[in-house]
C-alpha cells in the first residue's frame, strides 16, 4: 500500500484518543466516558499483572493453561482494584464469534470468573444494574461498549471479523432498545484497541464476506486489495458502519486510535504473538 493509496482511502471520521492511566495496574479509558460520573469503564493492558511468560503479565483469561487460576484471578483483583469494580461480580462469555446479545443481572455476577460461565453462546452482556461489571476480552477483535447516558443502561460486545459482518454492533443496540427502550440517537458508542486496518490481512473468503454484508460504497471504505488473493480490512470502519445502521450518531461514536497488533508489547495482540501463545486484555464497563 503506498503512500498515494493511503491518502486516498483516508477516514473522514475521527480518531478518539485514548487515555493512559499509570498506577499500580495501568489502563485506558475514552474521554467520551470519562465525563459521566455514574459510569466506570476501562480496557486493560499486559502491563501490571502477576501471569509469567509470553502470557505476563496481566492476562485475563482463564481458558489459557499454564499460568494457574490463582494468578489469572489475582489478575483480575488488581485491576478490579485499579479502575474500581468488584471483580467477584464481573460477568463474561466465552466468546464464540456469534451475534447473542444476554442481558445480566445480580444473579449472573462471578459468571466466567469466580465460578463456571453459564454464557456460552454469548458474544455480549447488557445492563441497568449497578455493581454488575461487563467483560469483554480482545487480542485483535474489537470490544464495543454502548452507554445510554439518560436511563443509565449499558452494553458490551466482542466483535471479531465474523460478529461484525453479522453486525454484532447493530444488535447491540437493538438489544439496548428492546430491553431499556434506549433511543440510539441518545446512545454514546466506543470502538475500543483493536487490529488496525494496516496490520489486518484476510483472505478473499472474509472478503467476500464483507462483500455480501454491506454496499459497495460501504466496502469500498473496508477492503483495500493487497494482491495475491490477500486484502487488508478495516473492521473499525465496519463497526462504525454497524452502529451507524442501529441509529446513533456518527458524532457520538469515539474510535480508538491504538491497534493492539502496533502496540503489542502494550496489549494482547493475536497477530502480533505470531503463532506463540498470549494472553488476552479485556474492556470492563460498569454502572457504580
Amino acid at each position: 500500500m503506498n503512500a498515494d493509496h493511503i491518502r486516498r482511502i483516508k477516514r473522514t471520521r475521527r480518531q478518539d484518543h485514548l487515555i493512559f492511566h499509570e498506577g499500580e495496574v495501568p489502563y485506558l479509558t475514552f474521554e467520551a466516558l470519562d465525563a459521566f460520573p455514574w459510569l466506570g469503564h476501562a480496557f486493560s493492558t499486559r502491563l501490571g499483572g502477576v501471569t509469567p511468560g509470553e502470557r505476563g503479565s496481566l492476562n485475563l483469561s482463564l481458558a489459557a493453561l499454564g499460568d494457574g487460576h490463582e494468578d489469572v484471578l489475582e489478575n483480575y483483583r488488581r485491576i478490579g482494584r485499579s479502575v474500581g469494580f468488584d471483580y467477584e461480580k464481573t460477568v463474561g462469555a466465552l466468546q464464540v464469534h456469534g451475534t447473542k446479545i444476554a442481558r445480566v443481572g445480580a444473579d449472573d455476577a462471578g459468571s466466567g470468573v469466580i465460578r463456571q460461565n453459564v454464557f456460552t453462546q454469548e458474544d455480549g452482556f447488557v445492563t441497568d444494574e449497578q455493581g454488575i461489571c461487563l467483560c469483554v476480552y480482545f487480542a485483535d477483535c474489537v470490544p464495543l461498549f454502548a452507554v445510554d447516558p439518560k436511563r443509565h443502561a449499558i452494553g458490551s460486545a466482542h466483535s471479531g471479523w465474523r460478529g461484525t459482518a453479522a453486525g454484532i454492533g447493530t444488535k447491540l443496540i437493538e438489544k439496548m432498545v428492546s430491553e431499556f427502550g434506549s433511543d440510539p440517537e441518545e446512545l454514546i458508542c466506543c470502538i475500543g484497541p483493536s487490529i488496525c486496518r494496516n496490520c489486518y490481512e484476510v483472505s478473499e473468503d472474509v472478503a467476500e464476506a464483507f462483500e455480501k454484508a454491506y454496499a459497495p460504497e460501504k466496502t469500498e471504505k473496508m477492503l483495500f486489495p493487497k494482491g495475491g488473493g490477500k486484502y487488508w480490512l478495516d473492521l473499525h470502519e465496519a463497526a462504525f458502519e454497524n452502529f451507524q445502521r442501529a441509529g446513533v450518531r456518527p458524532g457520538n461514536i469515539s474510535v480508538t486510535d491504538i491497534c493492539t497488533c502496533c502496540e503489542k508489547d502494550l496489549i494482547f495482540s493475536h497477530r502480533g504473538a505470531k503463532g506463540t501463545p498470549h494472553g488476552l486484555s479485556a474492556g470492563f464497563i460498569f454502572i457504580r
